[in-house]
């Protein structure tokens, strides 16, 4: 995969070559890169020092956010939203830890250097990465209001129907972790809703998939709606 054709897709280069120092120019294009990454596998992000950020191609991504030595928030991440932006532009942000859920290709590339490196030039940059920024806030603040509000069974529903009505080669300790949810409360959730016929559990395969897509639409459009 050739790195300028990439960067080119993803509407980086342009910016990058508003660089008017040639030095600054070639020294950032040396500092994109693409890294393939399999199913599982692990990244530790750290902001110390960190200009990178990460432009997914394809796959999908888990990522633990750790806001500090007690607290923590895990959040499904789209090939569409660069991670990193924040980190890029404040050193107050933890560090993170993202788990692949399947094979992603990853385009790395110097954020902050490209934005500081001719502000006036790139403002078209900032205000795209502003308005990622923006979105990203919006999603995460959606649920954390649906978590404080709705039941487990009902929250645990809507997060598996936006997964694509399934959890795969995940635990249910991991799932709770995931939706922040207790474990006990939720283990009894799933059990509640397998009987009632919304789900189907294989615990050997660690997968839990919907029965009857529709009747879990129907089930969460009367909960959340009415």
């Amino acid at each position: 995969m050739n790195i300028i054709d990439t960067l080119k897709e993803n509407g980086i280069y342009e910016f990058i070559m508003n660089i008017q120092d040639e030095k600054e120019r070639n020294k950032i294009l040396t500092g994109c890169r693409i890294e393939e990454f399999k199913k599982g596998d692990f990244f530790l992000f750290l902001p110390e020092g960190e200009t990178l950020a990460m432009a997914f191609l394809s796959g999908g991504v888990k990522m633990t956010v750790y806001v500090d030595e007690i607290a923590d928030y895990t959040v499904s991440w789209n090939i569409d939203m660069w991670f990193g932006i924040a980190q890029a532009l404040s050193e107050d942000i933890g560090m993170c830890e993202i788990i692949f859920k399947e094979d992603t290709k990853v385009l790395f590339f110097p954020l902050r250097d490209i934005l500081f490196g001719n502000p006036k030039e790139n403002i078209d940059l900032w205000i795209r990465i502003s308005k990622m920024a923006a979105r990203k806030a919006l999603q995460v603040q959606r649920k954390v209001i649906e978590r404080g509000a709705l039941p487990t069974e009902t929250y645990f529903l809507k997060r598996l129907s936006e997964n694509g009505y399934c959890f795969e080669g995940v635990s249910v300790p991991e799932i709770s972790q995931e939706l922040n949810v207790n474990i006990r409360t939720l283990q009894r959730a799933i059990q509640l809703l397998e009987k009632q016929g919304y789900i189907k559990r294989d615990r050997s395969k660690k997968t839990i998939c919907a029965v009857d897509n529709s009747k879990i639409d129907m089930y969460l459009e009367g909960i959340i709606n009415k």
